[in-house]
């Protein structure tokens, strides 16, 4: 069940990494939260403020947010 479990879980995380689009509001692993400027190859840019823009790896991405949350949250 565990194996299953896991590979689940690695399954919809790829997913949902796949399926990103420039404008989707997302949370990285260490907490950032922005907008994806840009999606080049297994790399975003993000955007985390008024004209503060940064490089992520795609696998970084730990969840899509609502959209809205970020404009919620300044």
């Amino acid at each position: 069940y565990v194996r299953e479990h896991f590979f689940g879980k690695y399954k919809e995380l790829l997913d949902m990494v796949s399926a990103l689009e420039k404008g989707d509001e997302i949370i990285t692993a260490s907490g950032l939260i922005g907008k994806v400027k840009e999606i080049k190859g297994a790399y975003i840019t993000l955007e985390v403020g008024e004209n503060l823009v940064l490089k992520f790896q795609k696998s970084a991405v730990s969840s899509v947010l609502p959209k809205g949350t970020v404009d919620s949250i300044k």
